[in-house]
């Protein structure tokens, strides 16, 4: 459900969107897919062979066509340098005050594949310092994808995430980083199957393609294993989030045409086009129901939430009729989701992890962000005194929706208050109340 810390906001499958739906990154990271989330976050080599080559994988067409898919998994002795290109968009990025400090020069191949749109590689880097680490794709020497993660501060027993993005097709990159005494990751398939992913220390990296993404065949568990190959750990995964895109697409349940059914059925599209297919297929269509309402000048602007499975939720937003305002001020197929995951007990405080606020309509905005640890609720705080309680939090996640009236100055947003069970204010963060205007 983005990931500063990959566990908690997992960072990967940054997709563009319209300029008026949410930051695509934070959203990725809310997704919180081990891609996946995604954030998503997300060894020793085999042999001295600079490339190992994966066996080739039969991937079946809408047509019933069959072609090869074969990857290359790169071992210690590559030496290719990363695109300068690429090592620019690494260094703008990693700026970031939230994610692990790596040098843009560091990164080094994993593997390379097909995508869509040519060839794609994957590359790694770790911090110097603790156990940080980021992995980026590219097709050429154009920057795709970038998922960051830290194995000491994770709640996973085995540190993972993913990539996946339109360029990647049907294919999902499954990847982490070596802890303790791990040298090596084996992957089990829901259909009892196994494979070892391939390892260049501190990296271990697996590209699923073909059958290994449809129902019945997709990762369901990774297993650390030490020198001796005794199990050091094991870490269950979500099938369904590794589900291909063409499988998602035909599963997709049809809805009864209401406008919450249609609105958050499109936004389902977006999803499986993103390549979180999983996570649309786990939503019940059949649960939508209208989460807040706004009356705003261009007519209603409506949220509408479906519960998922994994303990979580998916929001969609709508117009008048289920149809966009006139002024086409938001993307009709944008929304966001939220799943429950496990968090760690250091305290988390707001500051450490601010929230972020972006406008998703003309006259709508998305507050999200970390809940901090032991939170039972949070609450928004106007500059007139009012408040409201957030209305989609879990222990990783929050979102809250600002709309009319409170944009207008003198009743905009002005600082969150997360509290505990005993009704103990835990965590206090003031909001700038100019960010949100008409």
């Amino acid at each position: 459900m983005r990931s500063a810390l990959d566990e908690r906001l997992v960072r990967a499958n940054p997709v563009a969107t319209s300029a008026v739906t949410p930051d695509p990154q934070l959203l990725e990271r809310l997704l919180d897919q081990p891609r996946l989330a995604l954030t998503s976050p997300r060894r020793r080599r085999h042999g001295r062979a600079a490339v190992i080559v994966a066996l080739a994988l039969a991937l079946v067409g809408t047509a019933a066509a069959v072609s090869t898919f074969v990857v290359q998994y790169f071992g210690a002795d590559d030496r290719e340098p990363t695109p300068a290109a690429v090592v620019a968009e690494l260094e703008r990025i990693n700026n970031a005050p939230d994610l692990p400090k790596v040098a843009a020069d560091d990164f080094v191949r994993l593997a390379a594949f097909d995508g869509v749109e040519g060839r794609i590689t994957v590359y790694g880097a770790a911090s110097t310092v603790g156990g940080g680490y980021c992995v980026a794709s590219a097709t050429g020497d154009r920057f795709d994808a970038e998922g960051c993660g830290d194995t000491d501060r994770t709640a996973q027993r085995i540190p993972y995430a993913g990539l996946s993005g339109d360029s990647y097709g049907n294919a999902f990159v499954l990847y982490g980083r070596l802890a303790g005494k791990t040298v090596t990751v084996e992957i089990r398939f829901e259909d009892g199957s196994t494979k070892r992913a391939a390892v260049r220390a501190p990296f271990w990296i697996y590209v699923l393609a073909g059958e290994q993404t449809s129902p019945g065949h997709r990762p369901s568990e990774l297993i650390a294993r030490s020198e001796t190959d005794s199990i050091v750990a094991t870490q269950e995964l979500f099938a369904p989030d590794f589900t291909s895109r063409s499988s998602a697409a035909a599963r997709l349940p049809k809805g009864d045409g209401s406008a919450g059914q249609e609105a958050m059925r499109a936004y389902l599209g977006t999803l499986v086009r993103r390549g979180a297919g999983g996570l649309a297929l786990a939503v019940d269509l059949s649960r939508t129901h209208e989460l807040e309402r706004f009356a705003t000048p261009e007519g209603q602007f409506t949220i509408y939430e479906a519960a998922a499975a994994g303990n979580g939720v998916c929001v969609a937003y709508a117009g008048d009729a289920g149809s966009p305002p006139a002024q086409g001020s938001f993307h009709p197929d944008s929304g966001a989701c939220f799943r429950d995951a496990p968090v760690d007990a250091t305290p988390t405080p707001f500051a450490k992890a601010p929230p972020a606020i972006n406008k998703i309509g003309r006259y709508v905005y998305i507050v999200e962000g970390v809940t901090p640890s032991r939170t039972a609720s949070i609450i928004v705080r106007y500059e007139d005194g009012a408040t409201t309680a957030v209305p989609v939090i879990y222990h990783a996640s929050f979102a809250a929706w600002i709309g009319p009236p409170h944009l207008m100055p003198g009743r905009r947003p002005a600082a969150l208050v997360a509290v505990g069970r005993d009704g103990q204010v835990l965590d206090r963060l003031t909001l700038d109340p100019t960010v949100v205007s008409p």
